[in-house]
């Protein structure tokens, strides 16, 4: 299937079976989730592994659909893009929450998984094949979500001006966009993408957060960015350190800062910490 087909099309497709082999369950009873992927040891894809980052802002993300959904219960439920979403912990997050989520990756096995997932946690999902690289993927998704996320998808230094314009193109008027990276330092300049295309962005920083039993993330690294909507609202080179005006903004960063705080190690490891790693 061509990962860089509209949303339409993709939709219209059937779905690509699950990949055969191995598996690997995953037991995330913080986001009321039971994930599973295809794995080999031998050569494990990228998009098959459980990254913190995205339990982080999984996290994040679904407590802050919860709270903006409570205080509007007559509103619609948020619409939550999630790109490079690989096994899709954050878009299943915030579908667990009541979100209307569309889940995408690269990779067509990914959205086997992905659908495989949700029906495994009793969730629906949209997912369909979509490249943050390629803007002919996403154009049927300009403007269309109230929230736009992305976890560790910054892997490669390239990647950055590529998501920013992605999530830029996708998130509504009003929207928000939030990124959450294990601290790389080829990601390090993220926030001036975002701030060069008009968005207003803010930056929290964590470290050593156990995010599941046992799994430590050496460094959690938030970006939330709202679009400048005033004219005298210049946009902010870099991190913003005010408090946005968005709701899903404001709580997306609320629950990261508890979350952080209160899953803080303050024993000493030595570990890289990107993904599922065992403390001693």
């Amino acid at each position: 299937m061509d990962p860089a087909a509209s949303g339409e099309a993709a939709a219209a497709r059937p779905a690509p079976a699950a990949a055969e082999g191995p598996k690997q369950t995953l037991q995330l009873p913080d986001l009321g989730l039971t994930l599973e992927a295809a794995h080999d040891p031998l050569r494990p894809a990228l998009w098959q592994r459980a990254w913190g980052a995205g339990h982080v802002l999984g996290n994040a993300v679904q407590a802050a659909v919860t709270s903006v959904s409570r205080a509007a219960p007559a509103a619609a439920p948020p619409t939550v893009l999630d790109v490079g979403a690989g096994i899709g912990i954050v878009g299943l997050a915030a579908a667990k929450a009541n979100a209307t989520c569309t889940v995408t990756d690269v990779e067509p096995a990914a959205v086997a998984a992905i659908l495989a997932n949700a029906e495994r946690n009793g969730v629906t999902v949209h997912a369909q094949p979509m490249s943050f690289r390629d803007p002919t993927s996403y154009t049927a998704h300009a403007g269309a979500f109230n929230l736009v996320v992305g976890s560790d998808v910054l892997f490669l230094g390239d990647n950055m001006p590529h998501v920013a314009a992605c999530t830029a193109a996708c998130v509504a008027p009003g929207g928000v966009i939030a990124v959450c990276d294990p601290g790389r330092p080829c990601a390090a300049d993220f926030a001036d993408h975002l701030s060069a295309l008009g968005f207003r962005v803010y930056q929290r920083v964590a470290h050593n957060v156990e995010f599941a039993p046992g799994c430590i993330l050496k460094m959690a690294r938030l970006w939330v960015a709202e679009r400048v909507t005033e004219s005298a609202d210049a946009p902010v080179q870099g991190p913003h350190e005010e408090e946005p005006r968005a709701a899903m903004a404001v709580e997306i960063l609320k629950a990261c800062r508890e979350q952080c705080d209160a899953r803080e190690v303050t024993r000493p490891i030595a570990i890289d910490g990107y993904a599922y790693v065992q403390s001693k």
